[in-house]
Order: C-alpha cells, then sequence, then structure tokens
C-alpha cells in the first residue's frame, strides 16, 4: 500500500523494513558481532567462522536447502545461531535445531551452553527450550500403578526412584542419571501405553514438558529422533485432530547432519518385538476361565510367531561390524510373514470381542495396549509382504533380536515432507563432503542440487599433523622400511613374522576391504609389527582404531607376551565410559577399538598417535545395502558411488579424533594400503587438509612430551 511505512520489528537485534532490509541488515550486523563484539570478549577472529555464518545467513533468507561443512574448531554453533535468532524473531516462528544426542541438547541449550553464552554477550534475552523424548520422562500412571502395595515391595533401587517421582516437578531422567535403565524403563512413559483413556491424560509430566518447548519464542532443540517422529506423524495428527509433537517452525538446523539417516529411518519404521508378543500371549493363558477363542488364537499366534523368527534369524547377513543385521526376505520368510499377520488379525478380532463383552479379565488399559502392539506388528508385516519386499529395507537388530522393516525410499520421503515444503534447512557438520564434493551425502538425502558451503578447520594441520600411508604394492625388501624397535629381553621384535616374498604383492598384503577376513596373513604380520614399532616410538598415547571387533581380539592376541612401557585399553575390556577416563588419565596409554571412530574428544599428550588399522569400508548394513542395490540399478558401480563415499566419510571423523586444539601435535598412520589402490584419492580426500605426507614410518619422529 503506498503512503504507508511497514512497521520496523525491533524484537529482531537490528532495525530493518521488509525483506530485503532484513537480509541485508543480518549481514551487516553478524560481521558486526564477529568483527566488534565478540573480540571485546576474548573471542578469536576466525575467517572460516565467519565465512559459514554468511553464508547460511544467505541461504536461509532465500529459503534454500543448505550443505554447511565446517571443520574443527572453526565454532559452527555460534555461526548458526546468530542467524537463527534472528531469523525466528523476523517469521515469527522458532527455528529447530536437531541435535544428534541429548547430550549436544544439553552441550547448546543447557546451563552454561551456547546459546546462554552468546544470548548473555549479545544481550538477546533468547527463548531456547529443550524438547526431549517422551521415553525420558516417567509416566505418572506407571508410578501410581508401582506405589500401590498390591504390586509388592520394590528393591532399593526402583525405591529411591518412586521417591524421586514424588517430589519432582520435570520428572526427567537427567535428574537421575545413574538409575539403570531396567529400572528406568518400569516408570519411563513408552509409546505401547493408551494415553487416550490414561486416567492422569493431559496433566502427566511429559505432556507438561511438551507444553513447555511448545511455546519457545526463538529457538527448540531436540535430537533426531523427536524431530522424525513429529515429521513422520505430523500430517496424520493433524488429521485426527491432535498437536503435532513440535509446533510450527519457520526453519530446521541438522547439527551433526551426517548422522540423519538412521534416526529417519527408524522413526519412519515398524518393530516386532518377539518378546513383547510372547509376554503378552502368556497374559493371555493365566487367565482364570478364558474363552475358548481367546486361547486358541493365542496359541496360533505364538506358533506362527516362533516360525517366523526362527526363519528370520536363519536369513540374516552376518556382519559383526553392523548393529543391523540384513534380511535376504524370500518366499518362504514371506509366506511365514503372512501366515502370523493372519493369526494376529484373530487375535486383534478376539481383543474387539473382550471389549464388546466387559469381560473383566483384563483391564481396559491393558487390552489397549495389547491391540496398539498387535496393530504395530500387523503394519510391520503388511509393509514387508508389500511388493514382496522390494519397496522396503528390513533387518534384524544385533541386540534384541527385534524385526525392523522401514521404507526403502528414505530420501523421497525427506524430501516431500520437508525438504520441498520451501523452509530453509540447513544441515551442518564437519563430515559431509571429501575434498569439498558433497555429491553423495546430497544423494543420500535426495537432492543433489543444494547450495553447499565448506571450510577447513582453523588448525594449522600443515604444522600440527604428520601423516604416514602404506603402499599397495610393496616391493620384497618393503620390511626394510620398518625401523628395529630395538632388542629386549623378550625379543619381541622376532614375534611378528615377516612378510612372505610372493610373486603377487598386492594378493599378500591388500585386505579385502569391506571384510574383516584377509587371503594372506601376510598383511597382518607386516601391519603389526609396524604398529609395535609406532607404539614404541610415541611411547604409547596412541588411539588404534580397526573396523570390526574381531580384529581387536586379534591384536590383542598377537600382542600377549610382549612387554610394553604402558598400559592397552582394549575396547572389549570395560564399559566404554571407563575406558576413556582411563586413557584420559594415563597419557601413556593405549586404546584400541572398533567403536572409537566419533565422539571422542581427547586434547593433549593422551591422543597424539592415530593409527588406522584398516579402512572403515562400510559393512553389510541393511541402509548401506538398500543405496548399493539403488545406485546398482541405475547402472552405476556400487564400489565408487557408495563404497569408497561412505569409507571416506567415516575416516574423516576418525581423523578428527586427533586434533582438538591449537596447542595438539601428532601423527596419523594407515596402516592399510593406500598408494597405488583405487581408494588412493578418496583416503587423501579425507585426511587434514595440508598435512605434509612422509615416506617411511622412521620419519613420524613425536613432539618432545618431557
Amino acid at each position: 500500500m503506498i503512503g504507508i511505512a511497514p512497521q520496523v520489528r525491533t524484537r529482531v537485534p537490528f532495525a530493518y523494513r521488509g525483506e530485503a532490509e532484513f537480509s541485508a541488515g543480518l549481514a551487516q550486523w553478524i560481521g558486526q558481532v564477529f568483527y566488534d563484539v565478540l573480540p571485546e570478549h576474548g573471542y578469536e577472529i576466525r575467517e572460516e567462522q565467519i565465512f559459514t555464518a554468511f553464508r547460511l545467513a544467505g541461504a536461509m533468507c532465500k529459503g534454500k536447502v543448505h550443505l554447511a561443512e565446517a571443520g574443527l574448531g572453526t565454532g559452527k554453533t555460534f555461526a548458526y545461531l546468530l542467524t537463527a535468532v534472528p531469523y525466528a524473531r523476523y517469521k515469527g516462528k522458532p527455528v529447530v535445531i536437531a541435535c544428534a544426542s541429548t547430550a549436544l541438547q544439553e552441550q547448546l541449550a543447557g546451563p552454561g551452553g551456547d546459546i546462554e553464552k552468546l544470548s548473555e554477550l549479545l544481550g538477546l534475552a533468547s527463548d531456547a527450550r529443550m524438547a526431549k523424548d517422551s521415553r525420558q520422562y516417567i509416566c505418572d500412571a506407571k508410578v501410581d500403578r508401582l506405589n500401590n502395595p498390591f504390586f509388592g515391595q520394590p528393591d532399593k533401587a526402583l525405591s529411591q526412584v518412586l521417591g524421586w517421582a514424588g517430589e519432582t516437578v520435570r520428572g526427567e531422567r537427567s535428574e537421575m542419571p545413574r538409575v539403570p535403565d531396567r529400572v528406568w524403563a518400569q516408570v519411563a512413559w513408552d509409546e505401547t501405553m493408551p494415553c487416550e483413556t490414561c486416567s492422569t491424560r493431559g496433566f502427566c509430566r511429559p505432556i507438561k514438558a511438551r507444553e513447555h518447548y511448545r511455546a519457545a519464542r526463538d529457538l527448540i532443540v531436540c535430537d533426531h529422533d523427536i524431530f522424525f517422529e513429529d515429521l513422520w506423524t505430523r500430517e496424520e495428527r493433524i488429521a485426527d485432530g491432535k498437536l503435532p509433537l513440535l509446533p510450527a517452525y519457520s526453519a530446521v538446523i541438522f547439527d551433526e547432519g551426517h548422522k540423519i539417516m538412521l534416526p529417519a529411518a527408524m522413526r519412519a519404521g515398524r518393530q516386532i518385538v518377539q518378546a513383547d508378543i510372547n509376554s503378552m500371549i502368556l497374559s493371555f493363558e493365566r487367565i482364570q476361565g478364558a474363552r475358548t477363542s481367546l486361547l486358541s488364537a493365542a496359541v496360533a499366534l505364538e506358533a506362527a510367531t516362533d516360525r517366523f523368527f526362527e526363519l528370520l534369524h536363519s536369513m540374516t547377513i552376518q556382519d559383526e561390524r553392523s548393529d543391523r543385521l540384513a534380511v535376504q526376505v524370500n518366499d518362504e520368510l514371506l509366506q511365514a510373514a503372512y501366515t502370523m499377520r493372519r493369526a494376529l488379525d484373530t487375535l486383534h478380532l478376539q481383543l474387539q470381542n473382550e471389549q464388546e463383552l466387559h469381560i473383566q479379565s483384563l483391564s481396559d488399559t491393558r487390552l489397549q495396549a495389547y491391540e496398539g502392539r498387535v496393530e504395530r506388528a500387523v503394519a510391520a508385516l503388511r509393509r514387508l509382504g508389500r511388493n514382496r519386499g522390494q519397496d522396503t529395507i528390513a533387518w534384524v537388530d544385533r541386540g534384541d533380536g527385534s524385526f525392523w522393516v522401514v521404507p526403502r525410499d528414505l530420501s523421497g520421503l525427506l524430501k516431500k515432507h520437508l525438504l520441498d515444503k520451501g523452509l530453509p534447512v540447513v544441515f551442518s557438520s564437519a563430515t559431509l563432503s571429501n575434498a569439498g564434493d558433497f555429491s553423495y551425502f546430497a544423494r543420500i538425502i535426495g537432492l543433489p542440487g543444494v547450495s553447499s558451503s565448506t571450510v577447513d578447520s582453523s588448525f594449522e594441520y600443515d604444522k600440527q599433523v604428520l601423516v604416514y600411508l602404506a603402499q599397495g604394492y610393496p616391493v620384497c625388501c618393503e620390511e626394510n622400511r620398518v625401523p628395529a624397535p630395538g632388542k629386549s629381553e623378550n625379543h619381541e621384535e622376532n614375534r611378528a613374522s615377516a612378510p612372505g616374498k610372493s610373486e603377487n604383492h598386492e594378493k599378500d598384503l591388500v585386505p579385502a576391504h569391506g571384510n574383516s577376513e584377509y587371503h594372506q596373513v601376510n598383511w597382518f604380520s607386516l601391519a603389526l609389527k609396524r604398529l609395535e614399532y609406532l607404539l614404541r616410538l610415541w611411547e604409547g598415547r596412541a588411539l588404534v582404531l580397526t573396523n570390526a571387533p574381531s580384529e581387536v581380539r586379534k591384536i590383542r592376541m598377537a600382542f600377549h607376551g610382549y612387554s610394553f612401557p604402558f598400559q592397552f585399553l582394549w575396547e572389549d575390556s570395560a564399559e566404554r565410559g571407563y575406558l576413556m577416563r582411563k586413557f584420559r588419565e594415563d597419557t601413556s596409554s593405549v586404546l584400541v577399538g572398533s567403536g572409537f571412530w566419533e565422539g571422542i574428544d581427547v586434547p593433549g599428550e593422551a591422543l597424539s598417535l592415530l593409527v588406522i588399522w584398516q579402512l572403515p569400508f562400510p559393512p553389510r548394513d541393511p541402509l548401506i545395502e538398500a543405496r548399493r542395490r539403488e545406485v546398482q540399478e541405475q547402472g552405476l558401480d556400487p564400489v565408487t558411488m557408495v563404497d569408497y563415499p561412505e569409507m571416506a566419510l567415516r575416516l574423516k571423523q576418525g581423523c578428527g579424533r586427533l586434533i582438538r586444539t591449537r596447542d595438539d601435535r601428532g601423527a596419523i598412520a594407515i596402516l592399510e594400503p593406500v598408494l597405488g589402490m583405487p581408494w588412493e584419492r578418496a583416503v587423501k580426500g579425507a585426511l587434514p587438509s595440508g598435512a605434509p605426507l612422509v615416506e617411511n614410518l622412521a620419519d613420524l619422529l613425536p613432539p618432545s612430551f618431557h
């Protein structure tokens, strides 16, 4: 309307009039904060951080999907927060920041976290609230039932939790962090509870927590699980007249965006737990005077379930490196799934009859819980049978043996429900590309044309890191490249046999990637000798990354009887948290494991040498298998299009364990052959940028630690 000036919105930390002025004003304000304000409070100017912030601001103001890769030490959190808060206020809706874990949520939005620090420095008074999984809260109905004397005297651990439950306001697990999982499961909310008929509906702790975070003005900090639970159920809940889990939001930022596909798959999938089916059947069998038709349906379901899971476990593809065992779906399994589904349908009918006949052998709450369990199992089996399993990804969970069925076209779902909605979406991580090439990750999420930005770490890798890469085609005197570690009383140098002198060196010395079993023992002998030399040279202080638990055991057995002046911490010898504490405290110790490729933050002397025992080629994981099959159907090579990019991203994460501060110094040694191999380029692209390569192990001289 001509002659009427638009209102200036004062809640935004700078003045603007209209969309164009907001975009320009945001860029100017970000520059002022980084160049003028933060340095006054002791923060250094990092050009990498500022570049990332400008690119994020531009992409968000244009409503783009953006991949923002920022190396360690660049301060990517402040980079996206400086855009997120003003943008939320400009749009009048909060920005969702989805984190990879509860710990990262706390680091970001907890007391003394990054949001609070930045808000205080800039006087923003940011309203940021955490949205946690409902299973992190107590279920009031469960607590009331456990407090009933009819259920007997609880054990000491449960009694302590019940006492706390009567006093707590929030009822959140973080208030009782030492409670074992088995105890927490007895009081926690779970999705099998029929909340619609609960006497505390609308007043329980999970609902109060939801009401709290829904009112956030600026930021809602959730985890990936909550976000995808909301995303996949949002339209259905609205259609049913229910509120979605998250309120309407103006933009999404995925912190650790490279980790989204597994939670996306699991929240889109359906799970069947055999133990849950069996416990339900047992409860029917214990009913005094139960109807014959109900018992017959339960017996038929028990037989069908046993048959299905027996076949299922015989058709899994075993790979110890994956927590998810892929399933070979065939006609026999599909027939067993159909039989089980029919048995579930029959039982479902009998449960409905129980309710209609008002038989009080089972409470309405219990009946509805069982109905929900049956309906979810039917949905899983129906999905498996559709198009003979071609549209799904199926797996068995290694931990609890449960069966999962998820949609195969996850990228299509993500595109439909989020990426095509016109909202700004940012994927932020230190590992989204290989040497600046984002094509693999962009293909995974379903948008090959997204905008992107990448900045290297602010660390000076050319001065802080040395890298050794093993030769792929060693000559017969290759063992002479490994300096003798020096004689000792145990003559340990003689314990690692010299490599064989075969004409086919590639066969003898190169492990078969993607498989923990090798064609020949010679590579292992040579790699072990190199590892021994490096550990003695660096006096421990090392993290050794393997590709499978079996390799940890093989190295442990091979070193049996050796005398080292430092302690080994083996992955299978203790709980992860304990091993990490010991590794940090005992600066000369050596940590060996296959589960430490990411999530390890050990700055300083304790982690000075990083040894990559094997390249992390992807396992026979069902999600990876689906990607391989997809590119193969397109006439492309799954090795170069899936295996190499997956390996490179994982290797990049592993290399990121070494240098955590500007004062760190160290070396990376990759013992699996790289130079001259087909994957050489992918490996080099994953290494710290600018880190110099050395030809001989003897050149990996450690810095002075004393």
